[in-house]
């Protein structure tokens, strides 16, 4: 699941998306973002490191925040960009 998110965000071609995750303290969030958005965001910031995404998070903007968040690819519960939605099955792991 892990690449599949990946190509996802990269399949919306700069278009905004929702991501529907668990956060580490069981709370569901739900983020509009884009996989890049560096308008909005200072340069202070960067990605997310490799190592974040060597452990299974992926990183994107949050477009209201002007921020970037990291979700685990394990807690992805839905995915949508315009008319594309995906729902992916829960598992259960320790982040």
């Amino acid at each position: 699941m892990n690449n599949e998110l990946r190509n996802l965000i990269n399949e919306s071609k700069g278009k905004f998306f929702s991501i529907t995750f668990i956060k580490k303290d069981g709370e569901i969030r739900t983020v509009n973002g884009k996989g890049r958005y560096d308008r909005k965001v200072k340069k202070t910031g960067n990605s997310g490191s490799q190592q974040l995404q060597d452990q299974g998070y992926v990183p994107f903007v949050n477009r209201n925040r002007d921020q970037w968040v990291c979700a685990h690819t394990d807690k992805v519960i839905r995915f949508q960009c315009g008319n594309l939605v995906k729902v992916f099955p829960i598992v259960e792991v320790s982040v």
